[in-house]
């Protein structure tokens, strides 16, 4: 998240680079994320200005494309950078399988639920196998490598030589409209594999928002986070239960019942008033 408060990023780096390879899987995608708000930090509302140039889904696709530029460890990861300018328009680009709601309540009434207006779609080149961002090591690293007892890295990529890599490029790019009192979750597939967006509505329906408070009052967006984030944990370690990750490895020609258990980061925010920023 940028000290501007417009704009957010999520990013899930691959565990197979730890348990394999013996490579921090999370260093790269800190990278990543750390790249794109670099990028974004200094950018001023003027800029992100879509009458006086790039609209906010190519700010956003930018910020991904210099992140990535940024990154220096080995390992790959997925992407999804959100950026809003003061028009009340939200670009967004991803790549892979994390996703981002928008959420509206359905009346201006506390007791009132949240709806959907609006999901980015997942990326998968097959069931499970979502577009990546990859740094491979080049066959110039292969003698450090060698020295750090990293022999299985160096055979799997002299294996496969010519390995074709996703880019920011294949990101896709959404451009959405945003209002205040609006709600964003952003979650990678750890949240949406383990819990239904009527579930995640229903979760966020307990929480007071801008229009339905004055500031010191507002469920605070972190706390909306935790609340998903557990919710997935939990389902994700149940066996038998129903879940998005069950159906959609039946609509692929596998078996799987229950939760997927895996990483979970969920990141929420709400769409504030400058007013109510200050």
């Amino acid at each position: 998240a940028a000290d501007h408060g417009l704009s957010l990023g999520i990013a899930d780096g691959v565990g197979e680079w730890e348990w394999r390879f013996g490579i921090n899987a999370r260093a790269f995608a800190d990278e990543l994320m750390n790249g794109c708000q670099d990028h974004l930090k200094d950018k001023t509302d003027m800029e992100l200005d879509p009458t006086r140039g790039l609209g906010p889904s190519q700010h956003a696709l930018q910020a991904l494309q210099n992140g990535f530029r940024a990154t220096r460890s080995f390992g790959s990861s997925t992407g999804l950078v959100a950026v809003l300018n003061r028009s009340g328009r939200l670009g967004i680009a991803n790549l892979g399988d994390s996703a981002l709601l928008l959420l509206r309540r359905k009346e201006v009434d506390p007791m009132s639920g949240f709806r959907c207006l609006a999901r980015t779609r997942e990326q998968q080149h097959a069931f499970n196998c979502p577009y990546q961002l990859s740094l491979l090591p080049q066959e110039q690293d292969f003698p450090a490598l060698l020295e750090e007892g990293k022999e299985k890295l160096v055979r799997a990529m002299e294996r496969r030589p010519d390995n074709k890599h996703d880019c920011p490029y294949d990101a896709d790019l959404f451009d959405l409209h945003v209002q205040e009192g609006d709600l964003l979750v952003l979650g990678t597939d750890g949240v949406f594999d383990n819990l239904y967006v009527e579930e995640i509505c229903e979760l966020a329906g307990a929480a007071v928002g801008p229009l339905e408070a004055d500031a010191c009052h507002i469920t605070e967006a972190a706390q909306i986070a935790q609340a998903v984030a557990k919710a997935a944990f939990h389902r994700s370690l149940d066996r038998t239960a129903k879940s998005p990750f069950s159906e959609h490895a039946r609509q692929a020609g596998l078996y799987h019942t229950g939760g997927k258990m895996d990483d979970i980061t969920c990141v929420c925010a709400w769409i504030l008033s400058a007013s109510q920023q200050s």
